[in-house]
Protein backbone atom coordinates (compact mmCIF):
# COMPACT_ATOMS: atom_id res chain seq x y z
CA UNK A 1 0.00 0.00 0.00
CA UNK A 2 1.25 3.51 -0.81
CA UNK A 3 0.95 6.20 1.86
CA UNK A 4 0.70 9.96 1.31
CA UNK A 5 0.78 12.75 3.86
CA UNK A 6 -1.35 15.87 3.64
CA UNK A 7 -0.67 18.63 6.16
CA UNK A 8 -3.63 19.71 8.26
CA UNK A 9 -4.59 20.62 11.81
CA UNK A 10 -6.50 17.92 13.67
CA UNK A 11 -7.30 18.34 17.35
CA UNK A 12 -9.21 15.57 19.07
CA UNK A 13 -7.07 14.19 21.89
CA UNK A 14 -8.13 15.03 25.43
CA UNK A 15 -5.46 17.41 26.65
CA UNK A 16 -6.38 20.20 29.03
CA UNK A 17 -5.11 23.73 28.52
CA UNK A 18 -4.87 26.09 31.46
CA UNK A 19 -8.21 27.83 32.07
CA UNK A 20 -9.97 25.75 29.45
CA UNK A 21 -12.79 23.34 30.23
CA UNK A 22 -13.32 20.16 28.24
CA UNK A 23 -16.95 19.09 27.78
CA UNK A 24 -18.34 15.91 26.25
CA UNK A 25 -21.87 15.94 24.85
CA UNK A 26 -24.15 16.75 21.94
CA UNK A 27 -23.22 20.08 20.39
CA UNK A 28 -26.59 20.50 18.69
CA UNK A 29 -28.36 20.07 22.05
CA UNK A 30 -25.99 22.56 23.66
CA UNK A 31 -26.75 25.23 21.05
CA UNK A 32 -30.49 24.47 21.13
CA UNK A 33 -30.47 25.08 24.89
CA UNK A 34 -28.56 28.33 24.36
CA UNK A 35 -31.21 29.53 21.90
CA UNK A 36 -34.07 28.51 24.17
CA UNK A 37 -32.56 30.42 27.11
CA UNK A 38 -31.72 33.52 25.06
CA UNK A 39 -33.21 36.81 26.39
CA UNK A 40 -36.37 37.79 24.54
CA UNK A 41 -37.79 40.91 22.92
CA UNK A 42 -37.55 43.09 26.03
CA UNK A 43 -35.37 43.50 29.10
CA UNK A 44 -32.42 45.51 27.75
CA UNK A 45 -29.93 42.71 28.60
CA UNK A 46 -27.98 43.38 25.44
CA UNK A 47 -25.20 45.98 25.55
CA UNK A 48 -22.66 47.28 23.06
CA UNK A 49 -18.98 46.79 23.76
CA UNK A 50 -17.09 49.69 25.31
CA UNK A 51 -13.94 50.87 23.46
CA UNK A 52 -11.68 48.89 25.83
CA UNK A 53 -13.89 45.80 25.55
CA UNK A 54 -13.87 46.12 21.77
CA UNK A 55 -10.07 46.06 21.73
CA UNK A 56 -9.99 42.95 23.91
CA UNK A 57 -12.75 41.30 21.85
CA UNK A 58 -10.81 41.87 18.64
CA UNK A 59 -7.68 40.46 20.26
CA UNK A 60 -9.65 37.41 21.41
CA UNK A 61 -10.87 36.61 17.89
CA UNK A 62 -7.44 37.25 16.44
CA UNK A 63 -6.11 34.58 18.79
CA UNK A 64 -8.91 32.26 17.67
CA UNK A 65 -7.97 32.85 14.03
CA UNK A 66 -4.36 31.98 14.93
CA UNK A 67 -5.51 28.87 16.85
CA UNK A 68 -3.99 30.09 20.11
CA UNK A 69 -6.75 28.50 22.16
CA UNK A 70 -4.83 28.34 25.43
CA UNK A 71 -4.45 32.13 25.28
CA UNK A 72 -8.13 32.52 24.36
CA UNK A 73 -9.16 30.48 27.39
CA UNK A 74 -6.96 32.55 29.70
CA UNK A 75 -8.23 35.87 28.32
CA UNK A 76 -11.95 35.17 27.90
CA UNK A 77 -12.82 35.35 31.60
CA UNK A 78 -12.03 39.07 31.76
CA UNK A 79 -14.91 39.57 29.30
CA UNK A 80 -17.25 37.26 31.24
CA UNK A 81 -16.80 34.62 28.54
CA UNK A 82 -15.34 31.13 28.58
CA UNK A 83 -13.83 28.79 26.02
CA UNK A 84 -15.08 25.21 26.00
CA UNK A 85 -13.20 22.45 24.28
CA UNK A 86 -16.35 20.60 23.23
CA UNK A 87 -16.04 16.96 22.24
CA UNK A 88 -19.22 16.07 20.37
CA UNK A 89 -19.68 12.37 21.05
CA UNK A 90 -23.28 12.14 19.80
CA UNK A 91 -22.34 10.52 16.50
CA UNK A 92 -20.26 7.56 15.44
CA UNK A 93 -17.05 9.59 15.70
CA UNK A 94 -15.97 12.06 18.38
CA UNK A 95 -15.37 15.50 16.90
CA UNK A 96 -13.67 18.43 18.59
CA UNK A 97 -15.02 21.98 18.56
CA UNK A 98 -14.15 25.16 20.44
CA UNK A 99 -17.15 27.06 21.84
CA UNK A 100 -16.81 30.66 22.99
CA UNK A 101 -19.82 31.54 25.12
CA UNK A 102 -20.74 33.81 28.00
CA UNK A 103 -20.10 32.53 31.50
CA UNK A 104 -23.00 31.39 33.64
CA UNK A 105 -24.22 34.56 35.29
CA UNK A 106 -22.16 36.74 32.95
CA UNK A 107 -23.83 39.96 31.93
CA UNK A 108 -22.57 40.29 28.36
CA UNK A 109 -24.91 38.86 25.74
CA UNK A 110 -22.60 39.22 22.77
CA UNK A 111 -23.36 35.86 21.22
CA UNK A 112 -22.04 32.30 21.02
CA UNK A 113 -19.30 31.27 18.61
CA UNK A 114 -18.25 27.76 17.58
CA UNK A 115 -15.04 26.88 15.73
CA UNK A 116 -13.56 23.78 14.12
CA UNK A 117 -10.06 24.76 12.92
CA UNK A 118 -9.57 21.61 10.83
CA UNK A 119 -12.95 21.88 9.08
CA UNK A 120 -12.91 21.15 5.37
CA UNK A 121 -15.18 24.04 4.31
CA UNK A 122 -13.90 27.59 4.62
CA UNK A 123 -17.28 28.91 5.68
CA UNK A 124 -18.93 30.78 8.55
CA UNK A 125 -22.62 30.09 9.15
CA UNK A 126 -24.20 33.12 10.83
CA UNK A 127 -27.57 33.26 12.62
CA UNK A 128 -28.25 36.82 13.83
CA UNK A 129 -32.03 36.49 14.43
CA UNK A 130 -32.73 33.02 15.88
CA UNK A 131 -35.62 34.17 18.08
CA UNK A 132 -37.47 36.10 15.34
CA UNK A 133 -36.61 34.10 12.24
CA UNK A 134 -37.92 30.82 13.65
CA UNK A 135 -35.57 27.83 13.61
CA UNK A 136 -32.75 29.61 11.79
CA UNK A 137 -30.39 29.14 14.74
CA UNK A 138 -31.13 25.43 14.91
CA UNK A 139 -30.99 25.11 11.15
CA UNK A 140 -27.65 26.91 11.26
CA UNK A 141 -25.98 24.55 13.74
CA UNK A 142 -27.38 21.57 11.80
CA UNK A 143 -25.89 22.83 8.53
CA UNK A 144 -22.67 23.86 10.25
CA UNK A 145 -21.99 20.48 11.82
CA UNK A 146 -23.00 18.36 8.87
CA UNK A 147 -21.18 20.41 6.25
CA UNK A 148 -17.97 20.51 8.32
CA UNK A 149 -17.74 24.31 8.16
CA UNK A 150 -15.19 26.44 9.98
CA UNK A 151 -17.37 28.58 12.27
CA UNK A 152 -20.90 29.17 13.53
CA UNK A 153 -22.06 32.55 14.87
CA UNK A 154 -25.19 32.94 17.02
CA UNK A 155 -26.50 36.24 18.41
CA UNK A 156 -26.88 36.66 22.15
CA UNK A 157 -30.43 38.03 22.42
CA UNK A 158 -33.65 38.64 20.51
CA UNK A 159 -33.06 41.37 17.93
CA UNK A 160 -35.58 43.65 19.69
CA UNK A 161 -34.16 43.10 23.20
CA UNK A 162 -32.81 46.62 23.74
CA UNK A 163 -34.99 49.73 23.31
CA UNK A 164 -32.16 52.01 22.17
CA UNK A 165 -31.49 52.36 18.45
CA UNK A 166 -28.26 51.51 16.68
CA UNK A 167 -26.31 54.35 15.12
CA UNK A 168 -26.34 52.56 11.77
CA UNK A 169 -28.61 53.38 8.85
CA UNK A 170 -31.77 51.52 7.94
CA UNK A 171 -35.09 50.72 9.56
CA UNK A 172 -37.51 47.86 10.20
CA UNK A 173 -41.02 47.28 11.51
CA UNK A 174 -40.17 43.89 13.07
CA UNK A 175 -40.15 45.39 16.61
CA UNK A 176 -43.42 47.30 16.12
CA UNK A 177 -43.85 50.46 14.09
CA UNK A 178 -41.21 51.21 11.47
CA UNK A 179 -38.14 52.55 13.24
CA UNK A 180 -34.35 52.51 13.27
CA UNK A 181 -32.80 49.12 13.96
CA UNK A 182 -32.29 48.35 17.65
CA UNK A 183 -28.73 48.07 18.97
CA UNK A 184 -29.53 44.43 19.88
CA UNK A 185 -30.05 43.74 16.16
CA UNK A 186 -26.52 42.49 15.53
CA UNK A 187 -26.91 42.34 11.75
CA UNK A 188 -27.23 46.14 11.77
CA UNK A 189 -24.80 47.28 14.44
CA UNK A 190 -21.05 47.73 13.94
CA UNK A 191 -20.52 47.94 17.73
CA UNK A 192 -21.92 44.43 18.29
CA UNK A 193 -19.57 41.59 19.18
CA UNK A 194 -21.13 39.58 16.34
CA UNK A 195 -20.08 42.23 13.82
CA UNK A 196 -16.61 42.82 15.28
CA UNK A 197 -15.87 39.08 15.18
CA UNK A 198 -16.88 39.06 11.51
CA UNK A 199 -14.44 41.87 10.79
CA UNK A 200 -11.53 40.06 12.45
CA UNK A 201 -12.10 36.77 10.63
CA UNK A 202 -12.74 38.43 7.28
CA UNK A 203 -9.52 40.42 7.58
CA UNK A 204 -7.49 37.39 8.67
CA UNK A 205 -8.62 34.79 6.14
CA UNK A 206 -8.62 35.49 2.42
CA UNK A 207 -10.68 32.43 1.52
CA UNK A 208 -13.39 32.53 4.21
CA UNK A 209 -17.03 33.00 3.12
CA UNK A 210 -20.02 34.01 5.22
CA UNK A 211 -23.60 32.79 4.85
CA UNK A 212 -26.36 34.35 6.97
CA UNK A 213 -29.56 32.38 7.47
CA UNK A 214 -32.75 34.42 7.85
CA UNK A 215 -36.48 33.80 7.62
CA UNK A 216 -39.47 35.79 6.36
CA UNK A 217 -43.22 35.60 6.23
CA UNK A 218 -44.17 34.88 2.65
CA UNK A 219 -46.53 37.41 1.09
CA UNK A 220 -48.50 37.15 -2.12
CA UNK A 221 -46.08 37.20 -5.02
CA UNK A 222 -43.07 36.28 -2.91
CA UNK A 223 -40.78 33.38 -3.80
CA UNK A 224 -39.69 30.76 -1.30
CA UNK A 225 -36.13 32.11 -1.19
CA UNK A 226 -34.72 35.64 -1.44
CA UNK A 227 -30.93 35.94 -1.68
CA UNK A 228 -28.55 38.88 -1.72
CA UNK A 229 -24.79 39.28 -1.73
CA UNK A 230 -25.30 42.75 -0.27
CA UNK A 231 -25.10 44.57 -3.60
CA UNK A 232 -26.48 44.65 -7.15
CA UNK A 233 -23.12 43.52 -8.48
CA UNK A 234 -22.58 40.01 -9.89
CA UNK A 235 -19.28 38.70 -8.50
CA UNK A 236 -16.92 36.43 -10.39
CA UNK A 237 -17.66 33.69 -7.84
CA UNK A 238 -21.46 33.81 -7.63
CA UNK A 239 -22.23 31.98 -4.40
CA UNK A 240 -25.92 32.90 -4.63
CA UNK A 241 -26.36 31.20 -7.99
CA UNK A 242 -24.52 28.11 -6.75
CA UNK A 243 -26.67 27.89 -3.61
CA UNK A 244 -29.80 28.31 -5.75
CA UNK A 245 -28.73 25.44 -7.98
CA UNK A 246 -28.06 23.25 -4.96
CA UNK A 247 -31.45 24.05 -3.42
CA UNK A 248 -33.18 23.22 -6.69
CA UNK A 249 -31.45 19.85 -6.66
CA UNK A 250 -32.95 19.22 -3.22
CA UNK A 251 -36.37 20.72 -4.00
CA UNK A 252 -37.16 21.53 -7.66
CA UNK A 253 -40.40 23.32 -6.65
CA UNK A 254 -38.56 26.15 -4.88
CA UNK A 255 -38.76 29.65 -6.37
CA UNK A 256 -36.19 32.42 -6.01
CA UNK A 257 -35.37 36.10 -6.22
CA UNK A 258 -31.69 37.08 -6.24
CA UNK A 259 -30.83 40.75 -5.78
CA UNK A 260 -28.10 41.03 -8.39
CA UNK A 261 -29.95 38.92 -10.98
CA UNK A 262 -33.54 40.15 -10.48
CA UNK A 263 -32.89 43.87 -10.64
CA UNK A 264 -36.55 44.87 -10.31
CA UNK A 265 -36.80 43.07 -6.95
CA UNK A 266 -36.29 45.31 -3.89
CA UNK A 267 -37.60 43.43 -0.85
CA UNK A 268 -35.33 41.91 1.85
CA UNK A 269 -32.06 42.43 0.02
CA UNK A 270 -29.77 43.09 3.02
CA UNK A 271 -28.21 46.29 1.69
CA UNK A 272 -28.20 47.69 5.25
CA UNK A 273 -26.68 44.52 6.77
CA UNK A 274 -23.45 45.72 8.38
CA UNK A 275 -21.60 42.42 7.98
CA UNK A 276 -22.44 42.41 4.27
CA UNK A 277 -21.36 46.03 3.95
CA UNK A 278 -18.03 45.37 5.64
CA UNK A 279 -17.27 42.17 3.70
CA UNK A 280 -18.12 43.98 0.46
CA UNK A 281 -15.74 46.77 1.50
CA UNK A 282 -18.21 49.59 1.99
CA UNK A 283 -16.61 52.93 2.83
CA UNK A 284 -18.55 52.88 6.13
CA UNK A 285 -20.25 49.64 7.16
CA UNK A 286 -22.52 51.50 9.57
CA UNK A 287 -23.94 54.07 7.16
CA UNK A 288 -23.04 53.28 3.54
CA UNK A 289 -24.35 50.53 1.26
CA UNK A 290 -21.75 48.53 -0.64
CA UNK A 291 -21.46 49.25 -4.34
CA UNK A 292 -19.86 45.95 -5.32
CA UNK A 293 -20.17 42.35 -4.16
CA UNK A 294 -17.06 40.21 -3.84
CA UNK A 295 -18.86 36.87 -3.48
CA UNK A 296 -17.80 36.22 0.12
CA UNK A 297 -21.12 37.21 1.76
CA UNK A 298 -24.57 35.76 1.19
CA UNK A 299 -27.81 36.72 2.94
CA UNK A 300 -30.55 34.09 2.57
CA UNK A 301 -34.20 34.77 3.44
CA UNK A 302 -36.27 31.57 3.68
CA UNK A 303 -39.97 30.79 3.83
CA UNK A 304 -40.78 28.63 6.86
CA UNK A 305 -42.60 25.50 5.67
CA UNK A 306 -40.27 24.56 2.78
CA UNK A 307 -36.93 25.36 4.39
CA UNK A 308 -37.05 26.09 8.14
CA UNK A 309 -39.74 23.86 9.65
CA UNK A 310 -37.67 20.84 10.70
CA UNK A 311 -34.56 18.78 10.04
CA UNK A 312 -36.02 17.35 6.83
CA UNK A 313 -36.27 20.90 5.45
CA UNK A 314 -32.88 21.97 6.85
CA UNK A 315 -31.27 19.16 4.86
CA UNK A 316 -32.06 21.12 1.68
CA UNK A 317 -29.76 23.95 2.76
CA UNK A 318 -27.13 21.41 3.73
CA UNK A 319 -27.30 19.92 0.23
CA UNK A 320 -26.94 23.39 -1.28
CA UNK A 321 -23.94 24.32 0.88
CA UNK A 322 -22.16 21.06 0.18
CA UNK A 323 -22.64 21.43 -3.57
CA UNK A 324 -21.75 25.14 -3.69
CA UNK A 325 -18.64 25.14 -1.50
CA UNK A 326 -15.96 22.54 -1.98
CA UNK A 327 -14.52 20.50 0.87
CA UNK A 328 -10.74 20.57 1.28
CA UNK A 329 -8.17 20.09 3.99
CA UNK A 330 -6.82 23.15 5.79
CA UNK A 331 -3.11 23.75 6.01
CA UNK A 332 -1.70 24.29 9.49
CA UNK A 333 -1.09 27.93 10.30
CA UNK A 334 2.39 28.25 11.73
CA UNK A 335 3.58 31.01 14.01
CA UNK A 336 6.78 32.87 13.19
CA UNK A 337 8.57 31.07 16.02
CA UNK A 338 7.60 27.54 15.02
CA UNK A 339 8.62 25.98 11.71
CA UNK A 340 7.86 22.27 12.09
CA UNK A 341 9.49 19.80 9.73
CA UNK A 342 8.60 16.13 9.31
CA UNK A 343 8.81 13.43 6.67
CA UNK A 344 7.36 9.96 6.32
CA UNK A 345 9.32 6.82 5.56
CA UNK A 346 7.06 4.33 3.82
CA UNK A 347 9.49 1.40 4.12
CA UNK A 348 9.52 1.34 7.93
CA UNK A 349 6.26 3.28 8.44
CA UNK A 350 8.06 5.94 10.47
CA UNK A 351 7.61 9.68 10.92
CA UNK A 352 10.81 11.68 11.36
CA UNK A 353 10.57 15.06 13.08
CA UNK A 354 12.97 18.00 13.14
CA UNK A 355 11.15 20.44 15.43
CA UNK A 356 12.51 23.62 17.05
CA UNK A 357 14.66 22.81 20.08
CA UNK A 358 15.00 24.68 23.33
CA UNK A 359 11.24 25.04 23.80
CA UNK A 360 8.57 23.02 25.57
CA UNK A 361 8.25 19.26 25.28
CA UNK A 362 6.16 17.95 22.40
CA UNK A 363 3.43 15.33 22.52
CA UNK A 364 2.77 13.12 19.50
CA UNK A 365 -0.64 11.51 18.94
CA UNK A 366 -1.77 9.14 16.19
CA UNK A 367 -5.38 8.01 15.88
CA UNK A 368 -7.65 6.37 13.35
CA UNK A 369 -10.62 7.87 11.52
CA UNK A 370 -12.95 6.84 14.36
CA UNK A 371 -11.06 9.10 16.74
CA UNK A 372 -9.50 6.18 18.64
CA UNK A 373 -5.96 6.88 19.85
CA UNK A 374 -3.55 4.27 18.49
CA UNK A 375 -0.29 5.75 19.79
CA UNK A 376 0.82 8.74 21.83
CA UNK A 377 4.06 9.68 23.52
CA UNK A 378 6.29 12.60 24.47
CA UNK A 379 8.86 13.44 21.81
CA UNK A 380 11.89 15.71 21.60
CA UNK A 381 12.86 18.15 18.89
CA UNK A 382 14.51 15.41 16.81
CA UNK A 383 12.49 12.22 17.01
CA UNK A 384 11.49 9.18 14.99
CA UNK A 385 8.06 7.69 15.59
CA UNK A 386 7.19 4.22 14.33
CA UNK A 387 3.48 4.05 13.59
CA UNK A 388 1.34 1.02 14.41
CA UNK A 389 0.55 -1.16 11.43
CA UNK A 390 -3.13 -0.30 11.45
CA UNK A 391 -3.77 1.49 8.19
CA UNK A 392 -4.56 5.15 7.60
CA UNK A 393 -5.12 7.77 10.28
CA UNK A 394 -4.26 11.23 11.59
CA UNK A 395 -1.35 12.46 13.65
CA UNK A 396 -0.85 15.72 15.58
CA UNK A 397 1.95 17.28 17.57
CA UNK A 398 1.15 19.46 20.58
CA UNK A 399 3.62 21.81 22.30
CA UNK A 400 1.62 22.30 25.49
CA UNK A 401 -0.12 25.45 24.28
CA UNK A 402 -1.22 24.69 20.73
CA UNK A 403 -1.09 22.13 17.95
CA UNK A 404 1.99 22.93 15.89
CA UNK A 405 1.71 20.44 13.05
CA UNK A 406 -0.11 17.36 11.91
CA UNK A 407 -1.04 15.23 8.97
CA UNK A 408 -3.32 12.68 7.45
CA UNK A 409 -1.79 9.41 6.27
CA UNK A 410 -3.53 7.41 3.56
Amino acid sequence: MRFFIFVLCFCIVSIQSKGQQTVFGNLYDHIEETIDEMPGSSGNQYSNLTPSQEEDWRDLFQLIAEEEFAAVAAMAGDLEYRLLRFIDNAGAMNREFFVLEKTTGGGHYWGTYVFRPDACRRLVIQCPHPRVDSNTGKQGIYVYQNSDAYAYFLSGTHRCNHLSPTACSGSTSVCGSNATYRRSDVAHNTLAGFHLATEVLYDHFEDLRFIQLHGFGQQSGDPFVIMSNGSRNTPNMDLAANIRDGLLTADPALTFKIGHLDLAWNRLLAFTNTQGRYINQSTDACTSNATTGNGRFLHIEQEYSRLRANEQQWAKMLTAVESAIGCHTVAIQESASIDPVFWFSQTDRALHFDLPGGGPAYRFVFFNFLGQVLKQQEISAQSTIFLPDSGPGFFSVWDGGRWVTGGKIF
